[in-house]
């Protein structure tokens, strides 16, 4: 889909040329469900930003932020652990999760990545028809 066909609606329940589908201005795109917010943390903000490049780079995330020194405080192995790490947010579809979690477990110095996919409850429009261009192979 181009990003002509994601183009927002100007009036709220305009219906969308020729597509049968009503949007609320500047949200719900005509694919809904489509955007992923992906939840990865890493053991520091080198080893984020290594992971995060080869994602973008290979088109399985749009984009990627990285937030650096985060507590999580987990349990693993029997006992309670607390580290210190890096939050890589990623942005992908649905469509390649499959993928992602598949090249994140070759690029990822842990046992057990964490990869929590989680579906935005709205996505402005324009911003969906980049996220998916981006992450079209």
């Amino acid at each position: 889909m181009t990003a002509r066909e994601y183009t927002p609606s100007p009036e709220p329940g305009s219906r969308y040329k020729g597509s049968g589908v009503t949007l609320a201005p500047y949200y719900h795109a005509p694919m809904p469900n489509a955007a992923r917010v992906v939840l990865i943390t890493a053991p520091d903000e080198e080893c984020a930003r290594k992971i995060a490049r080869s994602l973008v780079e290979e088109r399985l995330l749009a984009c990627a932020n990285i937030v650096p020194g985060i507590t999580s405080i987990y349990r693993w192995e029997g006992a309670v652990e607390e580290t210190s790490e890096a939050l890589l947010i990623g942005k992908t579809t649905d469509a390649r999760l499959a993928q992602l979690e598949t090249r994140l477990s070759e690029l990822h110095p842990y046992d057990v990545p964490e990869c929590v996919a989680l579906a935005p409850v709205r996505v402005a429009a324009r911003y969906l028809a980049w996220l998916m261009e981006s992450t079209d192979s």
